[in-house]
């Protein structure tokens, strides 16, 4: 009940927060409020992270062919940046990313390292068909990458990387540059189209059979990823008194994931999106 109620109000806050208008009970302005929520918020960020998955792709080749720290360094950088954009489409996790499993294919953790260990010891040839087989999400997506760049302790040098591991990381990039173009297509008008189920809420060509239930969607969304940064990503590290728990802990980058989070579902609630590039 308590969750429900949090889910109305938000509801009625977004036509206010995203369409500043006076009433909020017209058609037209809660069509407003759709649209800007798909042209704004979401085909932007998804554009965004795809971008940004390349940059990162094209960074982990390099490293593959120059193992400099100085390229070590950078790949590291572009991983942060990517996990970033990752983390604000946070804010809404709604279609095609929970309906295809593109969430849990890029970003189930914690890893776990003896079988990522059993992995590397295989006779697995590690290319990008393999990676996609696997079986096991926490061998795919962001973490393992991170486990690779950072190493178990965080203070991995560009020569404690082995062949193997780079090979390993290629595919694991090639999967999330290919994932994120899925992702982006899935929303788009050329692609599969996912917009058009807000867009036309409320009609036969959308999922939803009203403008309310998008709009439900979308708060539900915002209540189950700050419930999640609460419950899981914090408390339960903390609970548990076990830092292994936590989300990004080779990179230490949990906090900056925490903030992105929020900062996604601030994007949503204020209808507000600015690209860092």
């Amino acid at each position: 009940m308590k969750k429900l109620l949090i889910v109305s109000m938000i509801c009625t806050m977004l036509l206010y927060s995203c369409n500043k208008a006076t009433s909020v009970n017209t058609s037209v302005e809660e069509q407003k409020v759709l649209n800007d929520f798909v042209g704004t918020i979401v085909l932007p960020q998804y554009q965004n992270l795809q971008s940004k998955s390349q940059i990162f792709y094209n960074s982990v080749r390099l490293l593959d062919s120059v193992t400099t720290d100085n390229n070590l360094l950078a790949a590291r950088e572009a991983w942060r940046d990517m996990r970033a954009g990752w983390e604000q489409c946070e804010g809404f996790l709604l279609g095609p990313v929970e309906d295809d499993n593109y969430d849990p294919t890029m970003d189930t953790w914690p890893v776990d390292n003896v079988q990522l260990d059993s992995l590397m010891n295989s006779s697995n040839a590690l290319t990008l068909t393999d990676i996609q087989n696997l079986s096991t999400l926490s061998l795919k997506g962001f973490h393992p990458i991170e486990y690779i760049l950072w190493g178990k302790d965080g203070n991995a040098s560009a020569a404690n990387i082995t062949s193997r591991q780079k090979k390993y990381m290629v595919s694991l990039s090639a999967d999330i540059v290919h994932v994120t173009t899925q992702l982006n297509s899935s929303w788009s008008a050329g692609g599969g189209n996912f917009q058009q189920h807000i867009l036309q809420a409320g009609t036969a060509n959308s999922r939803y059979k009203s403008k309310q239930e998008a709009f439900l969607a979308i708060a539900t969304a915002l209540v189950d990823i700050c419930g999640e940064v609460a419950e899981s990503k914090m408390g339960e590290p903390y609970i548990q008194r076990d830092s292994t728990l936590s989300e990004s802990r080779f990179s230490h980058n949990s906090m900056s994931d925490f903030r992105n989070n929020i900062i996604g579902a601030q994007n949503v609630y204020l209808c507000n999106y600015q690209s860092q590039g």
